[in-house]
């Protein structure tokens, strides 16, 4: 499972990236502790279909350089200076069954 979370002022981003609109990723808006601002968690379960659509996001994001965070089976991964190709065989480490 892939947990990609991001300031909820970049949710225009993600709704182009249409990748809300498979059954494998579930979108969450929350606030955070203290009023702090609203973060948007995409929770995804890394199948072969998504990795195309998963990356295309993360380069997204990392050419923007807007803020963003990805946990991996609760590990915290940075994707930042990696090619499309090297986040693609990232991910594909982690597909799940």
């Amino acid at each position: 499972m892939l947990i990609f979370e991001t300031a909820s002022n970049n949710k225009d981003i993600i709704t182009k990236s249409n990748i809300t609109k498979n059954d494998d990723v579930t979108l969450v808006e929350k606030n955070k502790i203290f009023g702090d601002s609203d973060i948007i968690q995409l929770a995804i379960v890394i199948t072969p279909v998504l990795i195309t659509s998963i990356t295309t996001l993360i380069v997204t994001f990392v050419n923007s350089k807007k803020e963003f965070t990805i946990k991996i089976d609760g590990n915290e991964i940075s994707m930042k200076g990696y090619s499309k190709k090297e986040i693609k065989e990232i991910l594909s480490k982690y597909i799940d069954n």
